[in-house]
């Protein structure tokens, strides 16, 4: 029960994943459910085609050969129906290798979209947390998992399509037979959602770790770097670290793979048991004449794909639920709230309404300001207070580490103070909407950021709403001058 409870908590996200791929494609969606039902039916009715051609041939040849030139004409109208039947199940699933290959990309990119914005709009101090970077890195790198959650409920949906097809034949033989069939293959579902879980939390132990290992491809591959780690001799030192973790990372993960595979062998020889069974009595069956010999054929094929359905059905479903476990995550990242963080603004961003002074008055006061930084304990800024005047310039001079850099920070509300409050002609800086502030204040911080773009857009940046206006101008032809 308790297995049952997790895959019922996180079978909750599913609406919302399906939700986002949906308005992703819609066209693609219906082609892919489509073709996936028709590429469904594809076995089963091979299987009674096959059937009726074995009676058809069985019948035949007991008549004689005076009766062939009455019944080839029944054989030929088998065989192009099998023919015909296979030449559907090809062309399904060439049109959805393509449809599945296009929708999975657009799939990526909105939830990789998605990811980006809510990035963009969580607070400064967010940045701060390594959990929220363990958090924000698997969604990224797990992105694909929802494409493929939203295609896995699609093939499950065919498979059992299929698989009913496939038993509806198979009890033809036995009313037995089908619950054999789903009794045996049982232990596969909990092989398949036990080693589920246990590949979701192999992930999520060594993320902080694996983090490091792509910041350290990133590192070794940049023009930045190269410099400094050719200079210092650090190639080999960061290379085995790198090497290290993957080597670790690859050691646990085939041992669970061996593990499933070892226990695996287990549920399948259950599995084929069963099938067996199912054979031996279509055998006996057929000569004591309770079958026909296409009846044999049937159940014999039947049998078969009714075990491998069932086991490609259970499988899938492990592999659904780890991707609802990973959907999770995202789901819970998309759904952070902008202030789950200690040191989020404890303000709105968007003020109380006041308008932002064209011309400073009074000028800027710190008043008594206190300031540490998310999850650390001791204070950067401490009771400090001073004033600036319109038209003054002043330099604040200290060593590193003293926050002159904090005070900036806390000057265009990337922070509250933790204490204390700053004034902007006499009100509080909180009371001003934040996107007002911050067009019109300009920071050039030292850790700066140097955008791999062309050098207009580079400067165009410092006013984003003139630049895209001015390009769009160019690209239209208008002259806005005078």
């Amino acid at each position: 029960m308790e297995g049952l409870g997790a895959f019922l908590s996180v079978l909750r996200y599913y609406p919302r994943v399906f939700g986002l791929v949906w308005r992703t494609n819609k066209t693609f969606t219906f082609y892919t459910m489509g073709l996936t039902v028709v590429q469904a039916l594809v076995t089963p009715t091979q299987i009674w085609l096959s059937k009726v051609l074995i009676d058809d041939v069985v019948d035949g040849f007991g008549a004689g050969l005076e009766s062939f030139s009455e019944s080839w004409q029944v054989i030929a109208v088998g065989l192009c129906g099998i023919l015909l039947v296979w030449i559907v199940g090809s062309l399904c699933q060439a049109m959805l290798s393509s449809v599945k290959e296009l929708w999975g990309f657009q799939v990526w990119i909105k939830v990789e979209y998605e990811i980006l914005k809510k990035a963009s709009q969580l607070d400064i101090s967010f940045y701060e947390t390594p959990s929220f970077h363990d958090t924000m890195e698997r969604a990224r790198r797990d992105g694909y998992r929802i494409y493929n959650l939203a295609v896995l409920w699609v093939e499950l949906f065919g498979s059992m399509i299929s698989l009913l097809g496939v038993c509806a034949l198979l009890v033809r033989l036995h009313a037995l037979a089908v619950p054999l069939v789903i009794l045996t293959a049982l232990p596969q579902v909990i092989i398949s959602a036990y080693f589920a879980g246990k590949r979701f939390s192999l992930v999520g132990t060594h993320t902080p770790a694996r983090r490091m290992a792509f910041y350290l491809s990133n590192l070794l591959g940049s023009r930045e770097a190269a410099k400094e780690i050719r200079l210092l001799g650090l190639r080999e030192t960061l290379l085995s670290r790198f090497l290290a973790y993957w080597q670790r990372f690859l050691r646990e993960t085939r041992g669970l793979r061996f593990k499933q595979v070892r226990i695996g062998l287990v549920g399948d020889s259950v599995s084929i048991l069963g099938t067996v069974v199912i054979w031996g009595y279509a055998a006996i069956q057929g000569i004591r004449g309770q079958l026909s010999i296409g009846d044999v054929a049937l159940v014999l094929q039947a049998g078969e794909q009714s075990r491998n359905g069932m086991k490609t059905l259970f499988e899938n479903g492990g592999i659904f639920y780890e991707h609802l476990l990973f959907a999770g995550l995202l789901m819970d990242f998309l759904d952070m709230e902008p202030d789950a963080v200690q040191g989020a603004l404890t303000h709105s961003a968007k003020g109380e309404g006041l308008r932002l002074p064209e011309n400073l008055g009074t000028g800027i006061e710190f008043r008594a300001v206190s300031f540490r930084y998310p999850g650390t304990d001791t204070d950067v800024l401490r009771g400090v207070s001073f004033k600036v005047s319109p038209g003054d310039s002043i330099a604040l001079v200290g060593a590193n580490g003293a926050g002159k850099t904090t005070l900036v920070k806390l000057l265009v509300r990337l922070y509250d103070p933790t204490e204390g409050e700053i004034l902007l002609d006499g009100k509080n800086i909180v009371k001003y909407p934040q996107k007002d502030l911050w067009k019109r204040t300009s920071v050039i911080f030292q850790d700066f950021v140097r955008y791999e773009l062309s050098v207009r857009e580079n400067v165009g940046f410092g006013q984003v709403q003139a630049h895209t206006i001015a390009l769009f101008c160019r690209c239209w032809g208008l002259n806005l001058a005078g």
